[in-house]
């Protein structure tokens, strides 16, 4: 029996520079450690999703919250992507565009 094609990804890097990374400094001045740890958590999310992009329609940000776990509201959430869009982490055209989460790349 064959295997399935998989679309997503089963790891992804994470360059031990993570978090000096000026967009990520950027958003755990603002959030906390908090924000570092939920970035992660997102960026696993779009990893595991579909491999580079993560559907996000609406109301998306509880499904996120109860996913990351450890009390995380959905508020927390969408507070937490609106910075990570801010900064870059994110493609703030893509989002608003095409409803989904996907990284910018390196910069």
């Amino acid at each position: 029996m064959a295997r399935h094609n998989k679309f997503n990804l089963q790891y992804f890097p994470l360059d031990v520079t993570f978090f000096d990374d000026h967009k990520i400094v950027q958003i755990e001045e603002q959030t906390g450690v908090q924000g570092g740890y939920i970035a992660i958590r997102l960026l696993t999310m779009v990893y595991a999703d579909k491999g580079y992009y993560l559907d996000w329609p609406a109301n998306f940000e509880f499904t996120a919250a109860k996913r990351i776990g450890n009390g995380i509201t959905g508020a927390v959430v969408l507070e937490l992507v609106e910075k990570c869009l801010h900064h870059g982490l994110f493609n703030r055209q893509i989002f608003e565009t095409n409803g989904v989460l996907t990284s910018v790349g390196s910069n």
